[in-house]
């Protein structure tokens, strides 16, 4: 039974996967300006506790959240100027989704609305699903996230 259930799982997961649309490409422009706005985030950017949201209960993964985005935007400020795309921006907020930790709903909700910030900031208008799939179907995002690292540049 268990190997039959992994055997689908990782099958829907992969069908799933592949019929993730692929986008073209949207050049962004890069000023200084974009890098302070990107740098004017980091406080307004973290998992506690902000009007109806309770923030993240447990401090250690409050931690780890907090400087996934904190680094989220080292990453973007640094490196931006050298890939001014989209598909770069999306693809390290996927990292840093991925690599936060957070579990609960109303957590990625948060998470979504902090990569909302981030991508109006450097001008991206949307994310071509992303975040909608990292919301809505969790556990199926996480294992195309790591189907999509696997592979990325075998395609």
């Amino acid at each position: 039974m268990g190997l039959a259930a992994g055997l689908v799982l990782i099958f829907s997961a992969f069908v799933f996967w592949s019929m993730i649309p692929r986008m073209p490409d949207q050049t962004l422009l890069i000023t200084p300006e974009v890098i302070t706005r990107l740098e004017e985030l980091k406080p307004s950017l973290n998992f506690g506790p902000d009007g109806y949201y309770t923030g993240v209960h447990n401090p250690t993964e409050r931690s780890i959240a907090d400087r996934r985005f904190v680094e989220l935007i080292d990453n973007l400020a640094a490196n931006l100027p050298i890939h001014p795309s989209k598909k770069f921006v999306l693809r390290q907020i996927s990292l840093a989704l991925y690599q936060s930790g957070v579990w609960e709903t109303e957590d990625r909700e948060r998470a979504i609305s902090l990569c909302e910030k981030i991508m109006e900031a450097v001008g991206v208008r949307s994310s071509d699903g992303l975040l909608n799939r990292y919301v809505h179907s969790y556990p199926w995002w996480l294992i195309s996230q790591w189907l999509a690292a696997r592979f990325e540049g075998t395609t």
